[in-house]
């Protein structure tokens, strides 16, 4: 018998701070910049760790400048040249006071501005729209950082592709505003591995407490919600379900 696991998952941004200062509302307005970053790599299934790649910005005056994000478009592609699943996470991240080398742990990161995770089951180029502007503009500095890894986790090769633009504002004065990750994440109904939070039993649910720095909550955001319906045979592997099987 063939047993089917759906897979939600979705990222809620919770904004906390003070909200915008006096002294924030009177600086003089200056016109947007837009940060392009533009990453692709090809991998194959891990033999020992995930593959993972760290891509690092400058502008303004890099870690030391401190700046708004305005908004985050564009679009995330991860292309099978197999029908095996593959997934990749993603993560956008800002440093302050120095740029490092290299942190490909995010040990150095003053804080995150954005993450998802794509998934992709089937042999094909599948695509995922970004479209976030922020009413409350986002803390960040002029050294930002897109870290993603991952690939198929069976067999074959995927590629994984990332085509953002970032608009921002350079700032006087630090944001005193939050990005907070809540959720938990990801979600396997159907079977017992795969995301960070999974349950063999599909009528169970989740609830994954949150708590939120000092402050007022100023917006809450979800970045994606997607579900998908996958089979999973009797090699384990998921795989897209036939219409109609359930």
């Amino acid at each position: 018998m063939k047993s089917y696991s759906t897979v939600f998952f979705g990222v809620v941004f919770a904004f906390t701070g003070l909200g915008i200062s006096n002294l924030q509302a009177q600086e003089s307005v200056i016109a947007p910049s837009v940060l392009h970053i533009h990453q692709s790599q090809t991998t194959a299934p891990p033999t020992t760790s995930v593959p993972t790649f760290l891509a690092t910005y400058h502008v303004l005056d890099g870690a030391k400048s401190p700046a708004n994000v305005l908004s985050l478009q564009g679009t995330l592609s991860l292309k099978n040249d197999s029908p095996n699943f593959s997934q990749v996470l993603w993560i956008l991240v800002y440093w302050q006071g120095e740029c490092p080398t290299h942190d490909i742990d995010l040990k150095k990161i003053a804080g995150f501005l954005w993450s998802d995770i794509t998934k992709n089951p089937s042999h094909s180029d599948s695509s995922f729209p970004v479209n976030l502007v922020f009413p409350r503009s986002l803390p960040a500095t002029g050294c930002i950082g897109l870290y993603y890894g991952g690939g198929t986790v069976f067999a074959g090769n995927a590629t994984m592709t990332a085509d953002l633009d970032i608009t921002y504002q350079p700032a006087n004065s630090v944001n005193p505003n939050k990005v907070v990750n809540v959720g938990g994440g990801e979600y396997c109904f159907g079977a017992d591995w795969g995301c960070q939070n999974a349950t063999v039993i599909d009528e169970e649910a989740f609830a994954l407490p949150t708590t939120l720095p000092a402050g007022h909550l100023l917006r809450s955001t979800e970045t994606s919600a997607t579900a998908r319906l996958m089979e999973r045979p009797t090699s384990g592997r998921f795989q897209p379900a036939h219409l109609g099987a359930r």
